[in-house]
This record gives structure tokens, C-alpha cells and sequence, in this order.
């Protein structure tokens, strides 16, 4: 997928360690918790983290790590089953399989944001503690 965007060789190191991370800790949380969103949410903070972590050492948009280590947390397969039972007439199962699939975009997307907050809330704290001195 990241060849597919274009990034450049010197950070696929980067985003394979962030890939292996994110389905890591989605793995683990789904030993612990029932349900999708929570898995998906903390996995999402992980590479999240990881990917500003990186995108600030190495001064490169931290988008480049988080969109392409996000991918193994896509519910690709689940989204195909909704499909798949829709057309079928299946409308139980397709509702089951989009409600799963539901629950995991939105668990991605919360950690995204979650992260989000978190750093502009830090650079709102530095920035403040610069004006003070």
C-alpha cells in the first residue's frame, strides 16, 4: 500500500514497524475486551503516537506513517461480507457484518482524532508557557 502512495523507500521501515504495532496492540486488546471499537480505538492511538513521534524526528508529515500503518486495521474482508449479503438478500447478516464494520471505522477514526487533541492541546500548553517567559 505504501508503494502504491508513493512514499519513499527511506520511511517503509517506519511503516512496517507502525503496521506491526497496530495489529500488535489490536490483537492484544481483543484478548481483553469484547467488541470491535476498542481494539481498533487504542490501536489507532498507538500508531497515532508512533507515527508523530516519528513524522518530528525525522521531520516529514506524520500522515505518511499513520494512513499506510493504519491499513491492517481496515475492515476490508467485513466490508465485503455487508456487500456480499446485501446482495444476497441476507439482510440480518448483512446488518450484523455492517454494524461490525461500522464499529471498527469508527473506532479508527476516534483514535485519530484522540490523538489529535492530544498534540494540539500539548502545542497550546507549550505555546502558552513560551508567552509567559
Amino acid at each position: 500500500v505504501a508503494l502504491m502512495y508513493r512514499v519513499r523507500a527511506v520511511h517503509l521501515p517506519l511503516i512496517l514497524v507502525g503496521s506491526e504495532m497496530s495489529f500488535i496492540v489490536y490483537y492484544l486488546f481483543t484478548l481483553l475486551f469484547d467488541g470491535q471499537f476498542f481494539p481498533n480505538f487504542i490501536a489507532a492511538i498507538a500508531v497515532g503516537f508512533f507515527a508523530r513521534l516519528c513524522a518530528k524526528k525525522g521531520k516529514f508529515p506524520a500522515v505518511i506513517i499513520s494512513v499506510t500503518a493504519i491499513m491492517p486495521l481496515l475492515p476490508g474482508g467485513i466490508l465485503y461480507y455487508t456487500m456480499h449479503n446485501l446482495m444476497f438478500g441476507q439482510g440480518q447478516e448483512a446488518l450484523k457484518c455492517a454494524s461490525r464494520t461500522l464499529s471498527i471505522a469508527l473506532g479508527i477514526a476516534a483514535g485519530e482524532v484522540a490523538v489529535s487533541l492530544i498534540y494540539m492541546a500539548i502545542r497550546s500548553a507549550r505555546e502558552k508557557i513560551r508567552e509567559k517567559m
